[in-house]
């Protein structure tokens, strides 16, 4: 039926136009419509369920395609006379006519004043009729001409064409404001003339015309609508060519990016060998190693060669290919310019300096590279038997009196040397039993001058950063940085009691002595000289010369500088040359306090420190026991049931929030705090390269920093939980409800205020300090309950806004308070050395703890 009614509109159609076009059936079209047939247009838009307005247009961009053929045959753009036009439109009706799937009467629709677009009336367009005409008016179109030219299928070359073809109608316009047809005038010239493709190519038709072109075409620009395969085969290889050339442009340039790089870190790497030899004076004779001669010697510096690790680097065995057995260190830590300078200056002195009791120094090696980054090693002689500290503390390996003797005996000799055997003399730094080596015949070797420092000629001392280990510092060169000759004495006079005692310089199991010069002290001061002697030698010397090593030692390691002696005195003293004199009195230990371990809370048992230890159990109790309920039970409120509060955890997100803030607040202050006290160069608390001073109360300077934080972290913690409380006193109208609060006030801001005052007192703050944080902690309660008393006519602690707001603030309070009682207060009463190692304090502090626990859940019961 569809077939019958689509005939039966297509003979109305062409009998219509026969009757209304039979006068001019004598005149001839001079354009031939056979591509209507021909070229794949996309007839579906003027099919039957087509729009009006689209299939208008694209039978003009199809009666364009003629036109433009006409242009480029005839150099006219319209049909010069209505006859002429009748017989044109009635051709391009009759092909269209015998196509079955356009709709006829919404062609007719389309075309029925169709004449005027095939006529050239005088006044379109400023007059122009000829392709003459145009170059008249329209002058040179350079760019239109560039523009529209080639396969108008690409994009951009569709748009570029697009372009220049919307400026040459603007300029046409400015030429005829009144005319419509320009645009017209501009797509014919452009797919006649311009494009050498013609109008029936499938770009020009496409872009230019914008004639839809049937599915299947659209990416198969082809010239005279002709299918052309080789277009394709020319994308396809053209596509993968193109690939292959990026990929080799980004291989190529990966190439030059790595190579580049490598250059570059060779640079950095040679840069800093460079660097490091250049600072090592060229006539110290020391032999500069290659790396891989050190790598085979010790076999890659596996793990059977470790032979143990220093105070910054690793200690390793190893073997020449000529038999002879070195020790390789290889300095591991802190690899930066102080490490540079440690590394330069040992390699300086003990390569300038030879004597049979210091370490002789073979060689060094300095190496950079990508895989294993900067390395230093120093090359010494093999010692086989170790360290003095290795023979003194270990049961197994027991020294006699003679090997004790000759030991003392040969660092006096060595240290002697560096004071007046060279010029400048050289002060050690270090001197510890750790580095006094032994060699293969019990002898000992001073070792390890990394901290070494050269005296000036004048200076009575030396001003420098605090270097060293604990307890082998004298106190005025811990406490003031003042170096010398004498701070050697020292360390070496620790180091006698030590070889006498077999005893360590810190003993923290003793308590009431644990530094061993208090401890011999207090043993020689009660003429029990016998017992301050190793149990190992203590029937085997004479008693007499054994009592002289400890009345040296002891001299040596008096605290006045004044009353100890030369290292040449102290060895003179030693041989028996000279009388000792009698010892001074040792005044207070307060000065000794500076080598002692340092905690929180157990350090020297002042007010602040057991107010501190007895406040931090109430503060986590408070945290966990009355904070976090009481928000819990506001988040948590039925008032707040059809709202999220009441299907998440909000209570333990924002003390986990709490908790983790104060972290990083915590981490942050502190790293800036330390880099604003100490420096760049902050030394480590290993065994060398120690820079914080101590103080006389037993605190370093990082224990003060560290109390700055914590106090100012815990204020806040507990002023954000007093302020709540302190509203919900003035807002109250109940005695039955401000009893319980103000008992509780009372009882958590008394702990609270001791604990914080301990941290206060310890952390040293000025003055000024001081009071701005006592006065912002006393008010803050106030300013709770004035605010209170204020809002009281508003507001309303059961409405779900108040507990919002007071169960996320309770809750982020709790973890503040959690986080600084369990970090910063009973970590350091509970990990340091001294509670672990006795089990009355141990006990005592877990009893506190529980005890604290106990009254706050009893209060919060009560409450």
């Amino acid at each position: 039926m569809s077939n019958y009614w689509l005939f039966f509109s297509s003979l109305l159609f062409i009998s219509f136009f026969s009757l209304t076009n039979s006068s001019n059936n004598n005149v001839s079209c001079p354009i031939d419509f056979t591509y209507v047939n021909t070229f794949p247009w996309d007839t579906q838009e003027c099919g039957e369920n087509a729009e009006s307005k689209s299939c208008c247009q694209t039978l003009r961009s199809l009666l364009g395609m003629g036109l433009a053929t006409y242009l480029k045959a005839s150099s006219n753009f319209y049909l010069p006379t209505p006859e002429l036009a009748s017989s044109c439109l009635y051709a391009f009706h009759t092909k269209l006519a015998t196509i079955s799937r356009t709709n006829a009467s919404l062609v007719s629709s389309c075309l029925n004043d169709s004449n005027e677009l095939l006529l050239n009336h005088p006044s379109d367009c400023a007059g122009i009729r000829t392709i003459d005409e145009w170059n008249v008016k329209a002058g040179l179109t350079p760019e239109l001409n560039t523009s529209c030219q080639g396969d108008m299928m690409r994009l951009t070359q569709c748009n570029s064409c697009f372009d220049a073809g919307m400026k040459m109608n603007a300029q046409l316009v400015s030429l005829a404001p009144n005319s419509t047809k320009c645009f017209y005038f501009t797509i014919f010239y452009a797919a006649g003339i311009v494009n050498q493709l013609g109008p029936t190519d499938f770009g020009s038709a496409n872009c230019i015309l914008g004639l839809p072109l049937a599915p299947g075409h659209y990416d198969l620009g082809q010239s005279s609508g002709q299918l052309n395969k080789n277009i394709v085969y020319r994308f396809v290889f053209g596509f993968l060519g193109g690939i292959v050339g990026v990929l080799m442009v980004i291989g190529l340039i990966y190439l030059l990016r790595v190579w580049d790089k490598r250059r570059k870190e060779s640079a950095v790497h040679d840069k800093f060998v460079t660097s490091v030899r250049g600072q090592v004076s060229p006539n110290v004779g020391t032999i500069w190693y290659h790396v891989t001669e050190l790598e085979r010697a010790t076999d890659g510096f596996s793990r059977k060669n470790f032979i143990g690790q220093g105070g910054y680097g690793v200690v390793y065995k190893g073997t020449f290919a000529s038999g002879s057995t070195i020790a390789v260190k290889q300095i591991t830590d802190d690899l930066d310019s102080m490490r540079d300078e440690e590394f330069c200056n040992e390699v300086d002195i003990i390569s300038k300096i030879r004597h049979r009791n210091l370490l002789p120094l073979k060689g060094c090696c300095v190496a950079s590279d990508n895989l294993k980054g900067k390395r230093r090693y120093l090359v010494y002689d093999y010692m086989p038997n170790g360290s003095l500290s290795d023979h003194l503390f270990d049961h197994q390996r027991k020294l006699t009196w003679p090997q004790r003797k000759n030991i003392i005996i040969d660092v006096a000799k060595g240290l002697a040397y560096l004071h007046y055997g060279v010029k400048p003399a050289v002060y050690h730094r270090d001197i510890k039993t750790t580095n006094i080596l032994l060699d293969s015949e019990m002898r000992a070797r001073v070792a390890d001058f990394g901290l070494a420092k050269q005296s000036v000629e004048g200076q009575s001392h030396l001003t420098t950063r605090v270097a060293g280990t604990y307890g082998y510092l004298p106190p005025e060169y811990a406490l003031y940085g003042q170096l010398t000759e004498k701070s050697d004495v020292y360390s070496f006079g620790i180091v006698i009691l030590e070889t006498m005692t077999g005893r360590k310089v810190l003993d923290t199991s003793n308590t009431s002595t644990p530094l061993i010069t208090d401890l011999v002290w207090n043993l020689f001061k009660s003429q029990n000289v016998e017992a301050i002697f190793d149990e190992f030698i203590r029937n085997e010397g004479p008693k007499g010369i054994m009592d002289r090593y400890v009345r040296v030692g002891l001299l040596c390691a008096h605290v006045m500088v004044a009353f100890r002696p030369t290292i040449a005195q102290a060895l003179k003293m030693l041989e028996g040359d000279i009388d000792i004199p009698k010892l001074p009195e040792r005044p207070l230990p307060l000065a000794h306090e500076s080598f002692r371990l340092t905690s929180c809370s157990w350090r020297s048992g002042s007010t602040s420190e057991r107010s501190t230890m007895a406040a931090s159990r109430v503060i986590l109790s408070t945290g966990f026991i009355h904070i976090l309920p009481d928000a819990f039970e506001d988040l948590n409120s039925p008032t707040l049931k059809d709202t999220p509060w009441g299907k998440f955890p909000f209570t333990g997100l924002a003390a986990m929030v709490g908790a983790l803030g104060s972290l990083m607040i915590d981490a942050i202050a502190t790293g800036h705090y330390r880099r604003a006290h100490f420096g760049e160069h902050s030394g480590s608390a290993g065994g060398v390269g120690v820079e914080e001073t101590t103080n006389l109360d037993g605190l370093t300077d990082f224990d003060r920093i560290r109390y700055k934080i914590t106090s100012q972290v815990l204020e806040m913690g507990i002023v954000v939980h007093s302020i709540i409380i302190g509203i919900s006193l003035g807002t109250s109208q109940s005695l039955d409800t401000i009893k319980p609060l103000i008992v509780a006030l009372c009882f958590h801001q008394f702990f609270e205020g001791i604990g914080l005052g301990g941290c206060i007192a310890q952390a040293a703050f000025k003055s000024g300090s001081t009071l701005c944080m006592a006065l912002f902690f006393s008010l803050t309660t106030p300013v709770g309950i004035a605010i209170g008393i204020g809002i009281t006519n508003v507001y309303d602690d059961s409405s779900p806004t108040a507990l919002v707001v007071q169960g996320l603030l309770n809750s982020v309070a709790g973890g503040i308070l959690i986080y600084m009682a369990l970090v910063d207060l009973l970590a350091q009463d509970f990990m340091n050395s001294k509670v672990q190692t006795n089990t009355r304090l141990f006990f005592g502090a877990n009893v506190t703890l529980l005890l604290g626990a106990g009254i706050m859940a009893l209060l919060a019961i009560w409450a």
